[in-house]
């Protein structure tokens, strides 16, 4: 699956992130990337975050520096929307294609070429999803140390020097 978030508008649909939104919008941005980021290490998704960018050229960065994850910023001359409705209808499988957005016309748009769509909220839901899936999996790490990495195979090992 890739997810790709409209950023600007689920910064603005998430009650929390609106607050912050108004006060800091780099702060939001960090914190929505953040969010993200849960879905791409809890579930192992590729993830793109997309913002409305002011310069001439689109800008890409990997902030974790793998290429399942990604925050774009779209050039002035075209909207965030714009570049999310590109990516999903140029994808070879758009059936393989979450967007995450509460604008209407791009998840109008996306869901007739086949599309997932999903609401800022219910992307909120599988944040929480994931991070509580994480949360459990360290809890249990830490009750069952021996489940880890270790030697396994029945054999001695002797060292001889």
């Amino acid at each position: 699956m890739h997810v790709l978030v409209d950023g600007s508008n689920v910064a603005q649909g998430l009650p929390a992130l609106r607050r912050v939104w108004r006060q800091d919008r780099d702060r939001a941005r960090d914190l929505l990337v953040s969010m993200a980021r849960e879905i791409h290490d809890g579930w192992s998704w590729q993830v793109t975050v997309v913002f409305d960018g002011r310069g001439s050229e689109i800008a890409c960065s990997y902030p974790w520096g793998v290429d399942t994850f990604a925050v774009i910023f779209s050039p002035s001359n075209l909207t965030a929307d714009a570049v999310i409705e590109r990516m999903g209808l140029r994808s070879a499988d758009p059936s393989r294609i979450a967007v995450v957005s509460a604008d209407h016309m791009i998840l109008d748009s996306l869901r007739a070429a086949g599309a997932q769509t999903v609401s800022p909220h219910v992307f909120e839901e599988w944040v929480n999803a994931c991070h509580h899936t994480f949360s459990e999996k360290q809890v249990h790490r830490r009750r069952n140390p021996g489940d880890g990495f270790g030697n396994r195979l029945d054999i001695e090992i002797n060292p001889t020097s």
